[in-house]
């Protein structure tokens, strides 16, 4: 109960103004001692609750470096973008690298967490949510420099008799339908398939144009002036997704996609993608 008020009847004490300030200026004192009392025990209590953490999101990614990888300075080119955008939109994160078809089943099935690099088709759109591009994946054909054949023979369909080599699991799409009369080999890895190109047990292989250099300068250095890429035949939008069925699919994506053109617009955007760029090989 809060203290009582001065009696308003008149005492004789109360007929000088002094005395008067003196009893206002106590009843005062005691009603916000009283208030302090009264919300002490909720403010302790607020003040020692734990406070709520930010979510932790898995950032999802096969092995497919420059990327996602790792072996590499912050996992690769693709973790580190998405990292740092959920970074600033309020997110903690955590990377997870898989194998890329139970990657894409997990997440159809609403497990997982965020599929940092994937490209958009009709049929993932009916179980994932997809930002814009953030990055564009340049693809091209690469061969052996001294060959008795041309790009434009082997692009133009002349050639169906020269091999192909490709990555198991690697969601190429409607890339491979110019390619369909060619025999296929596959490899679990590019490495591996830009290896059996240099040795000549394939002819060619189509890939993304950042993925391709990585192989060739990493692991074949020595050979790298041998190898050549043609000039661009398809392009893929580079995106994050999300399952539909998490609940915070929209909220994810919104944040992730402003924060991304926040870094575009301070300068981080090219920061940690220009290391990754080189001149291009000549092609023929």
């Amino acid at each position: 109960m809060l203290p009582p008020r001065p009696s308003r009847r008149f005492c004789p004490r109360h007929a000088f103004p002094a005395t008067r300030r003196r009893c206002t200026v106590a009843y005062q004192t005691r009603l916000e001692i009283h208030t302090v009392k009264k919300w002490l025990p909720l403010a302790c209590m607020l003040l020692l609750a734990p406070v709520a953490r930010a979510e932790t999101l898995n950032l999802v990614g096969s092995s497919w470096p420059p990327f996602s990888e790792q072996s590499l300075p912050s996992n690769g080119m693709a973790s580190e973008l998405v990292a740092e955008a959920m970074r600033r939109a309020g997110y903690e994160t955590k990377f997870v690298v898989g194998n890329w078809e139970r990657i894409a089943q997990g997440a159809g099935m609403g497990l997982g967490g965020v599929i940092i690099g994937i490209w958009r088709t009709e049929e993932r759109a009916q179980t994932l949510a997809f930002s814009k591009p953030y990055l564009q994946n340049v693809i091209r054909v690469a061969k052996l420099r001294d060959t008795d054949y041309t790009f434009q023979q082997l692009l133009g369909g002349e050639r169906k008799d020269l091999a192909m080599g490709l990555v198991r699991d690697f969601a190429y799409g409607d890339i491979l339908d110019q390619f369909d009369k060619h025999p296929r080999f596959m490899e679990n890895q590019l490495q591996q398939v830009i290896l059996k190109l240099r040795q000549g047990r394939i002819d060619f292989t189509v890939g993304s144009e950042l993925a391709l250099r990585y192989s060739i300068d990493t692991y074949f250095p020595i050979d790298a002036g041998k190898f050549a890429l043609s000039p661009p035949i398809a392009l893929r939008g580079l995106r994050i997704a999300v399952s539909l069925q998490h609940p915070e699919h929209a909220t994810i994506i919104s944040r992730f996609e402003t924060a991304m053109e926040e870094m575009k617009g301070d300068g981080t955007y090219h920061r940690i993608i220009d290391p990754y760029r080189k001149p291009a090989s000549a092609t023929r």
